[in-house]
């Protein structure tokens, strides 16, 4: 049973928080995780762990607190995958994420349940974040949100996400309208961002500026594959406008088409530096559908030339580079 809290006009039951765990080979870490977890201030809460398939120590890291917590192994299937499975077997109203190498401060749920509870109207509330290095005693840095998502933030997800998925705590009213997170993004990289711009077409967000997230810097972090990171991104981009036909006019036709020449040219470049001069082609003309620039039209013009060419060009600049 959910325990009760006092209100001036009557009691009311806290809404239980589901936290959603997802680890794949981070037996290093997983342990800190759901540590920080279940200290936390806010009840009731439950946790459920959800091991991707991990081949390292998880499970054997994990075996000594069982029974604190749901722990549930499937086959390697992907971080989307991963978070669904917990989300389908949670009971809880709300329902908040973390991955298995960050932490959370003691009142982290405690802060956004009351947030949550003052403003009816928003569907997601969202946290600063401090970050710190892969051992837990290496100092805090608390870089400071750049975007504070709040309210009707429908537009300006669309041009960037800077939320932490470890700082989410989402209604589960939300996810039934919307849908969860897209399996087809297998990888950790945008398939946050995906379910994010989805809920904010919807519902209004919140955000509390305590850092009450510890992010976890290490080689191994999703931010790290760059190209994997672009390219899912234009994949979220493009199924927004889909789904969406109003959704550039909401942004802004402007700064609609300047986000999605960015990530065309960016797809553009990638592939010319790794000399893939066709595929570079085809986003350089994607690019300049939608801004005219005269590197991206140089760059253009460049890969459509013979690949030979192409490198004798690119190794003089090299030099007359090295040159100066």
């Amino acid at each position: 049973p959910h325990s009760l809290y006092f209100s001036p006009r009557f009691m009311l039951a806290k809404p239980l928080i589901s936290v959603i765990i997802t680890s794949y080979n981070q037996a290093r870490f997983v342990t800190y995780t759901v540590t920080s977890a279940l200290e936390q201030t806010y009840s009731p809460v439950e946790v459920i762990v959800v091991d991707d398939g991990s081949t390292d120590e998880t499970k054997a890291e994990l075996a000594p607190y069982l029974d604190k917590f749901r722990y549930i192994y499937q086959l390697n299937q992907g971080v989307s995958v991963a978070r669904n499975t917990g989300i389908k077997a949670a009971k809880g109203e709300l329902i908040a994420f973390l991955d298995g190498d960050d932490l959370w401060l003691p009142n982290k749920l405690a802060l956004q349940a009351k947030c949550l509870e003052k403003n009816r109207d928003v569907g997601l509330v969202h946290s600063n974040v401090s970050y710190f290095g892969t051992n837990d005693e290496e100092e805090r840095q608390t870089k400071g949100a750049l975007t504070t998502y709040a309210g009707d933030c429908y537009a300006e997800l669309f041009l960037r996400n800077r939320i932490t998925t470890s700082s989410v705590v989402v209604r589960r009213d939300c996810l039934e309208k919307v849908g969860l997170f897209d399996e087809r993004i297998r990888k950790a990289s945008t398939e946050d961002y995906d379910l994010w711009i989805r809920i904010a077409r919807y519902f209004e967000f919140a955000y509390v500026p305590d850092p009450v997230v510890l992010y976890r810097v290490h080689p191994n972090n999703a931010v790290n594959d760059f190209r994997t990171l672009i390219e899912n991104e234009r994949y979220v981009l493009e199924k927004s406008i889909e789904a969406d036909p109003h959704l550039v006019e909401k942004v802004g036709r402007r700064r609609a088409h300047k986000r999605l020449f960015d990530i065309y040219f960016s797809l553009g470049y990638g592939n010319f530096e790794r000399g893939y001069y066709d595929e570079a082609n085809r986003w350089f003309a994607r690019a300049l559908k939608h801004r005219i620039d005269p590197y991206a039209a140089v760059l253009w013009t460049a890969s459509a030339l013979p690949p030979a060419l192409v490198k004798r060009m690119r190794d003089l600049k090299h030099v007359l580079a090295r040159g100066h």
